[in-house]
């Protein structure tokens, strides 16, 4: 049997029992190269190293030390033109006690081993001070964005945080990550924000300093089949969550759209356009300071396709991509909460009463899809030519090859950090928006009838 080559990257004294197992006569493997961490430790090593993999070709590149992943991380092109699968090294205890040489579960990875960027830095000093003490209501606060504020908000010690949720496992599942550390500082209600009597008896009851609304309708496919109840959350709910927040005096109310709210050409572009039109009217006459955030997607969010991919990963099922073209802007859930911590900090210092404000966060260039699932793939240890389909299945109608930050009547008018800018609209297009009409249809709840009404409101928005 012919033996497949490796190299090995980061080796220390560690991994002995790794090397003479691999290194034995037995061994399915021969090794091609050893690059100790010690190796690694100057540039012109890393050179070399790239040089080495050039002319010394291998089927395996062996990881060590983990310290030493951003040899490969930065070369990520290289590695899937050639081919070459990363995989981690095995520890004493694996090799002692299943005969493992190297790990075959799916293989950690992080953000910014994917999209190569550094994210917000916040100053932990100003947030402490606008932050710490204060009672704060997140909506939608057991889903993926709510729990990361949750979780990253617990870092600047509120005095209460009230969840807010209509999902009972996923605020269970919070609870039992957080009630031993935080018990006293976490009030969890399951209500759905379309409900307005019951909102407006928590807000009254809680009288909370701060609200960050994340609770929303946001898949697609599932808002052109049910466009009725897509209205009635993303915009209808968001009303309720703001009259809520003005009625009870609210200082700073944050509300998190989306992308697709720019140039909307499907059912959730246009609830959450919607509901960001909503933000700038019921305002108007208030004290409380809003903000509006355009989120891209979330990466492994619930149900987002890094999410997909991972599953059909570790389920041997092959990935499949609509479009070869088809490009997304991408944040990481704790790029999305720090985000809105920042926005929180911005209004408080810089807003007048009565004026909503729009920002967005610098996500870089957009990803294409299918180098997003080749990335996962090879990230995880796995040939990507195995785990993806040669087939694409058509990008649906409702859906862009691209997505915008901005629509076509909005501008930059500030930055903030080099990440975050402020944006501007020059057309009051909403006024020509009948609301008393979308609420007697909401209230209807048929979706014949709503998507009537969307179609319409297509014509007036885009």
């Amino acid at each position: 049997m012919k033996k497949i080559k490796i190299g090995i990257l980061g080796y220390t004294k560690n991994y002995n029992k790794f090397l003479n197992n691999i290194s034995s006569a037995n061994s399915n493997y021969n090794i091609n190269f050893i690059y100790t961490k010690k190796d690694l430790s100057n540039k012109l090593n890393k050179i070399k190293l790239i040089n080495t993999l050039k002319i010394s070709p291998i089927k395996f590149l062996v990881i060590c030390e983990k310290s030493s992943k951003d040899e490969y991380i930065n070369n990520l092109d290289f590695f899937i033109k050639k081919k070459i699968i990363i995989v981690q090294a095995s520890t004493n205890h694996e090799i002692e006690n299943h005969g493992f040489i190297t790990q075959k579960l799916f293989k950690d990875y992080s953000f910014k081993d994917i999209f190569l960027r550094n994210s917000l830095k916040l100053n932990k000093n100003s947030i402490n001070k606008f932050i710490n003490n204060k009672k704060i209501i997140i909506t939608g606060g057991a889903g993926s964005i709510g729990s990361s504020l949750v979780l990253n908000l617990l870092k600047y010690s509120p005095k209460l945080l009230c969840i807010i949720d209509n999902n009972e496992y996923n605020i269970f599942k919070l609870n039992r990550y957080l009630l031993n550390k935080y018990k006293k500082k976490i009030v969890t209600k399951i209500v759905n924000i379309d409900d307005a009597s019951n909102l407006n008896s928590i807000f009254r009851e809680i009288k909370p300093h701060i609200v960050y609304n994340t609770a929303a309708l946001k898949h697609v496919s599932f808002l052109e089949d049910n466009p009725n109840q897509g209205l009635k959350i993303n915009y209808l709910g968001t009303k309720n969550v703001l009259q809520a927040s003005t009625i009870n005096k609210v200082k700073f109310f944050i509300h998190v759209s989306t992308d697709k709210a720019a140039n909307p050409i499907n059912n959730l572009g246009i609830s959450k356009l919607l509901s960001e039109i909503i933000c700038k009217i019921v305002i108007r006459n208030s004290n409380t300071k809003v903000g509006i955030v355009r989120f891209g997607n979330v990466f492994d969010s619930y149900g987002s396709v890094s999410e997909i991919f991972k599953n059909n990963i570790l389920n041997s099922k092959k990935i499949e991509i609509s479009n070869p073209n088809v490009e997304r802007f991408f944040m990481s859930k704790d790029e999305a909460a720090d985000f809105l911590i920042y926005t929180s900090k911005l209004l408080l210092e810089k807003s007048k009463k009565g004026k909503t404000r729009t920002f967005i966060y610098e996500m870089g260039k957009p990803i294409k899809i299918l180098d997003l699932a080749k990335k996962i793939i090879f990230l995880s240890g796995r040939p990507y030519n195995k785990y993806l389909s040669n087939k694409y299945y058509g990008l649906n109608k409702v859906e862009k090859m691209s997505e915008n930050l901005l629509g076509k009547n909005e501008n930059k008018i500030k930055t903030y950090d080099k990440l975050i800018y402020e944006i501007e609209s020059s057309n009051n297009y909403y006024q020509k928006v009948n609301f008393k009409e979308i609420n007697q249809i909401i209230s209807l709840n048929n979706d014949n009838r709503t998507r009537k009404l969307i179609s319409k409101l297509k014509k007036i928005l885009i």
